[in-house]
C-alpha cells in the first residue's frame, strides 16, 4: 500500500491505496488490473479515473468484461503518475490536502472537505462536465458523501466495547490518531458518544481542544451538538468565561456559520 498524497512526509500518514497493477495484452493494450481497488480507496468512480487517464495519455480507454483497458503499451509508473495527478486535482483538499473530500455543484465542480470544511473549485478540466453530470445519480451521491477509513471503522468498534473514556483515549493514541483529530473522531459518531470523550478533553491542550471543536462543528455542520460539547468542556473543569471568550467569536480570521453563532449565543444566553 502507498500514500494517497504523494508529497506527504508524515511517517504516520494513514490514508493508503494499492499501487496500480498492470498487464499488457497483445502488445497494444494495457489492462489496469486493480483499478477497482484503487478507486475504492479514493472513494472515486473508477470510470472517472479511467477517463482522466485517457485524457492525460491522449488515447482511448474502455471497459470490457469488467477489465479496465487503456490503448497502447504503458508502464506502471506512467499510469501511477496519472493516478497521482488525478488525486491532486480531484481528491485532495486544496487547503489541508486531506483526501476526505466529496464533490458538490457550486456553479461548477467543487470539492468540499470533511476534515477542514473548506470548499474549493476544481480547476477547469475536460472531466469536470462528466463528474457534474454523474452527481445527479443517487449511487454517485452515496459514494462521494461518505468517506470512512478502515481505521475509523475499527475505532468505532473500540468505542462501542470500551465504556471507560480512558481506554478510548489510549486506543486512539495506540492507533496514531493525531491529538487534533481525537475529539472529532469520536464526535463524528453522534451525541451519544460525547460522554466517552472525557479523557480526551482532560489530556489535550486547551488551544488544540478548542480549535478541534471549532473545526469539527464548522466542517460537519452538526451545530445541534454545541450545547452538549460545551457542557462536556465545562464539566472537565474549563471555566465558563474561557469557553465564552473562545466560542463567542471566530478565531484566527476563520469564518463562523450563522447556525454555529446562534447555538453559542443561545448557550451563553
Amino acid at each position: 500500500m502507498i500514500d494517497i498524497n504523494r508529497t506527504t512526509t508524515d511517517l504516520h500518514y494513514r490514508y493508503k491505496m494499492p499501487r496500480i497493477s498492470i498487464q499488457h495484452s497483445g502488445g497494444s493494450k494495457t489492462i489496469l488490473v486493480n483499478l477497482q481497488e484503487v478507486s475504492s480507496s479514493l472513494k472515486r468512480d473508477p470510470l472517472h479515473i479511467l477517463k482522466y487517464i485517457s485524457y492525460d495519455l491522449a488515447t482511448q480507454t474502455k471497459v470490457d468484461s469488467k477489465k479496465y483497458i487503456v490503448n497502447g503499451k504503458h508502464d506502471a509508473r506512467r499510469i501511477q503518475d496519472c493516478i497521482f495527478d488525478f488525486i491532486d486535482l480531484f481528491v485532495l483538499c486544496s487547503k489541508c490536502e486531506n483526501p476526505e473530500t466529496f464533490y458538490v455543484d457550486a456553479g461548477g465542480l467543487s470539492k468540499e472537505c470533511l476534515a477542514c470544511g473548506e470548499k474549493t473549485k476544481v480547476p477547469n478540466h475536460k472531466l469536470n462536465a462528466t463528474i457534474l453530470k454523474d452527481l445527479d445519480k443517487q449511487d454517485y451521491n452515496n459514494m462521494y458523501t461518505k468517506f470512512t477509513t478502515e481505521e475509523e471503522v475499527d475505532i468505532k468498534e473500540v468505542v462501542k466495547e470500551n465504556v471507560n473514556s480512558a481506554e478510548i483515549y489510549e486506543a486512539l493514541k495506540k492507533r496514531g490518531v493525531p491529538e487534533e483529530k481525537m475529539l472529532p473522531t469520536i464526535l463524528n459518531f453522534g451525541e451519544s458518544f460525547i460522554p466517552k470523550c472525557g479523557e480526551i478533553v482532560k489530556n489535550l491542550d486547551k488551544k488544540v481542544l478548542f480549535s478541534s471543536v471549532d473545526d469539527f462543528i464548522e466542517s460537519s455542520k452538526k451545530t445541534e451538538l454545541v450545547p452538549a460539547i460545551l457542557d462536556l468542556l465545562k464539566e472537565s473543569g474549563i471555566k465558563k468565561n474561557e469557553l465564552f471568550k473562545f466560542f463567542s467569536r471566530p478565531q484566527n480570521n476563520k469564518k463562523r456559520s450563522l447556525e454555529f453563532k446562534n447555538e453559542v449565543n443561545k448557550y451563553f444566553g
